[in-house]
């Protein structure tokens, strides 16, 4: 088994790297969420004068983190599926989409 494996091992250290990085991020995203509140809209910090420019600062970072780490960690883990399926010698007769390829 572990012969037919062995050529993954960097599909498996990717997919364990984004995978991780998208649960630190679910982790850190109430925090962000509290900075756009308390800071940008209600302004605690500023003497209770909004920060618009904090609010768009916070929510463009979220957007790059999201669209940076989230979509791929479960794409990535797919594709190391389907390429180990359609190994011939790890069991591609057992998996229809596999076939396909």
């Amino acid at each position: 088994m572990l012969k037919y494996i062995k050529p993954y091992r960097g599909y498996d250290a990717l997919t364990i790297f984004f995978m991780v990085g998208e649960v630190l991020i679910d982790l850190y995203q109430p925090h962000m969420m509290e900075i756009i509140v308390n800071e940008g809209v209600l302004g605690l910090h500023h003497g209770g004068v909004p920060d618009l420019s904090r609010v768009m600062e916070t929510g463009g970072m979220i957007l790059v983190v999201f669209l940076s780490f989230i979509p791929v960690g479960p794409e990535w883990s797919a594709e190391e599926r389907l390429l180990f399926l359609s190994d011939p010698g790890a069991g591609s007769s057992v998996c229809p989409i596999a076939r396909r390829r």
